[in-house]
């Protein structure tokens, strides 16, 4: 959705964005607040790295879309 939206078109402009989302599921206890970020961040530069747009979950992979 923030891809396909349109922004500052009132302006005479057509300007699009798209994200690249890393999550991480927590497992409760298993690891650190550092540890999620880095699994996180690393899942968001599997998606930078290959299909852009997306999201990547740590550990299991590119999400699908929905």
């Amino acid at each position: 959705m923030i891809g396909e939206t349109s922004w500052l078109n009132s302006e005479g402009l057509d300007i699009h964005f798209t994200a690249s989302i890393g999550r991480r599921f927590v497992s409760v206890g298993r690891e650190t607040k550092v540890e999620l970020l880095h699994l996180a961040d690393e899942a968001m530069y599997q998606i930078k790295n290959t299909t852009r747009n997306g999201v990547a979950a740590a550990k299991v992979g590119t999400l699908p879309h929905l």
